[in-house]
């Protein structure tokens, strides 16, 4: 019980470290920015994380809770000679916690740092909603700045569907911004099943 309620707090000391939060529909919070400034500053600077900079996710204090995550994932946005990356940590609660990041300068061993530009923490998903960080719009190429929530009808679909077209919600980790963006309509929006045929 004790450990819950650590986890828990530490939970809200991120949710407060971002100071602009929205709504969706479902009433969970994105951590993210709706109004870009009329200088178009890039990156989220009202996010308090914006700026720092870490090669494992521990490395930033306030997200020490995430050291015995579930489990994460990562890629390389294509756009902008792959300057930028996202990522995202599920924490023991199974909540969601993503990370728009632009690539520093290798250490010595070659590995590159990861500048937070934005966050969003999605929360914990509702049955049978999956997420999924490889998406295409209007029947383009992968867009690999879209990522969704969608709805599938079993775990099956991961065996015999090569896209999931019950969007639920999606974001777009804007490379022209350095903001994450709640996309509004979600028609002709496609999460690609990188697991199709398996």
């Amino acid at each position: 019980m004790k450990k819950h309620l650590i986890i828990a707090a530490l939970a809200l000391v991120v949710a407060a470290f971002i100071s602009c939060k929205e709504k969706d529909g479902r009433g969970s919070e994105a951590v993210t920015v709706a109004n870009v400034s009329a200088e178009n500053d890039f990156g989220n600077k009202q996010n308090l994380l914006f700026g720092k900079i870490y090669r494992e996710i521990t490395d930033i204090p306030e997200l020490q809770f995430l050291e015995n995550h579930r489990g994460y994932g990562g890629k390389v946005i294509r756009a902008n000679d792959g300057r930028f990356g996202f990522s995202y940590y599920f924490d023991e609660n199974e909540n969601i916690y993503c990370f728009f990041e632009e690539f520093t300068q290798r250490d010595a061993s070659g590995r590159p740092g990861y500048k937070i530009l934005d966050t969003i923490h999605i929360g914990k998903l509702n049955d049978r909603e999956r997420f999924i960080f490889d998406c295409q719009q209007n029947e383009t190429e992968q867009d690999s700045e879209i990522f969704a929530i969608v709805l599938v009808k079993d775990d099956n679909d991961f065996r015999d569907k090569p896209y999931f077209d019950n969007i639920v919600r999606a974001w777009r980790a804007n490379t022209m911004t350095g903001r994450i963006m709640p996309i509004e309509s979600l028609k002709g929006i496609k999460g690609v099943n990188n697991d199709y045929g398996i």
